[in-house]
């Protein structure tokens, strides 16, 4: 039982940092191209995605273009995510169920691990 909690909680820690990279990417790169076409500066672009706090010192015209570059970039982000959990939902219809065991047969479930650690 403690293998398979701790293997369920491996491989779902090792698909939220797949997916926080894979989503994190797409934003970054889609921040970067909408400040770009938003009329920033290569330099002020990087300023802004660096520390979001330069959002303040701009005028409230380039306040509102680089919020608009955020909400478009995290729209972009939820586009691309949207397929990867209709294509997750589908894979978990086709999953096998399998039913638990009603009864708690501890000595034959310690001997089979007991043959299975020693081969």
């Amino acid at each position: 039982m403690g293998v398979a909690t701790s293997s369920n909680t491996f491989f779902r820690s090792l698909g939220s940092v797949f997916g926080t990279a894979a989503f994190g990417t797409i934003l970054t790169n889609r921040l970067g191209h909408y400040l770009l076409s938003s009329g920033f500066d290569p330099a002020q672009a990087e300023l802004i995605q660096n520390n979001t706090a330069a959002i303040g010192a701009l005028s409230p015209e380039g306040r509102v273009s680089a919020l608009e570059a955020f909400v478009n970039s995290f729209h972009m982000v939820f586009l691309v995510a949207a397929p990867v959990v209709a294509i997750g939902f589908v894979v978990a219809l086709f999953l096998r169920e399998t039913p638990l065991r009603t009864n708690a047969d501890y000595a034959s479930a310690r001997n089979e691990a007991a043959g299975e650690a020693l081969g």
